[in-house]
C-alpha cells in the first residue's frame, strides 16, 4: 500500500491524507509532515516537515542522509517522551544503567 500511496499525483494539491502510524519509517516516507503527538492526554508536541524529493517511489528514500537525519530526530524525541512521562513504566529509567543491568 506504501507504493500505492507515495504514487499519488505530486500536483493533486486539493487531496489530503491523514495516517496514523507508530512507524518512524512509515511517517516519513509517506508524508509532507509529521505531527508528533504526546502521551496522556494527546496533544500535539511537535509538527515536523519532511522534505524529502518527490515521488518518493523513484528511489530509496530510506538511503539519504535527510531520511536518517529526520528518523533520529523523531526516534529521540519519542525516547525523551517515555522516558519522562510519570505514567510510563520506563519513566526516568537510565539507558545506560538500564542496558547494563539486562547484561
Amino acid at each position: 500500500m506504501q507504493i500505492e500511496v507515495m504514487k499519488n499525483p505530486a500536483d493533486a494539491q486539493e487531496r489530503r491524507h491523514l495516517f496514523v502510524t507508530h512507524s518512524v519509517d512509515e511517517a516519513v516516507l509517506l508524508s509532507d509532515q509529521v505531527v508528533m503527538m504526546r502521551p496522556r492526554p494527546g496533544q500535539i508536541a511537535e509538527i515536523i516537515d519532511v522534505d524529502l524529493p518527490q515521488p518518493r517511489w523513484d528511489y530509496d528514500a530510506r538511503a539519504t542522509p535527510e531520511f536518517a537525519a529526520l528518523r533520529h530526530h523523531l526516534v529521540g524525541r519519542h525516547q525523551a517522551m517515555v522516558l519522562n512521562d510519570p505514567q510510563s513504566e520506563f519513566y526516568q529509567r537510565d539507558r545506560a544503567g538500564a542496558s547494563a543491568a539486562s547484561d
